[in-house]
């Protein structure tokens, strides 16, 4: 079996505030080893996102990690391809996201809040989205 890619053992991020002190993640240990996909489920405020957080070393004041430990293999930095510079992937332009110019003239986009197609959402995107274009285009 191979090492983890990620090892989290014991850990616990507390808010110390001036009601208290805030166990916003209180004793999580799992490891993620190359080729796994762990996913973390549980209810509202139990502590998933603060455990990510916890891990990317994103906790603000009041809060802090108390205990644990986090082991992350760093992965080694890109290789050039047959001598030349490594380059990342070409982005799409926004003409080819969903929402452009020709998705909102369709109708394609357009939901209301409840996700249902909505008449009046539609022009407002589509509208939004032909000033958006004519200012790209000035």
């Amino acid at each position: 079996m191979s090492a983890p890619l990620l090892e989290v053992d014991g850990l616990r991020t507390h808010f110390f505030t001036r009601a208290g002190v805030v166990k916003a993640v209180d004793d999580v240990s799992f490891a993620v080893r190359k080729g796994e996909v762990m996913g973390l489920v549980g209810e509202s405020g139990s502590g998933k996102s603060m455990t990510g957080y916890s891990i990317m070393g994103l906790i603000d004041p009041p809060g802090r990690i108390v205990d644990g430990t986090i082991r992350l293999e760093r992965p080694r930095p890109a290789r050039a391809f047959a001598g030349g510079p490594a380059t990342a992937p070409r982005q799409p332009d926004r003409d080819d996201l969903p929402g452009s110019d020709d998705d909102a003239e369709s109708g394609a986009v357009g939901r209301g809040a409840d996700g249902r197609d909505d008449p009046r959402a539609r022009e407002r995107t589509a509208a939004a989205t032909r000033s958006s274009a004519r200012g790209r285009r000035s």
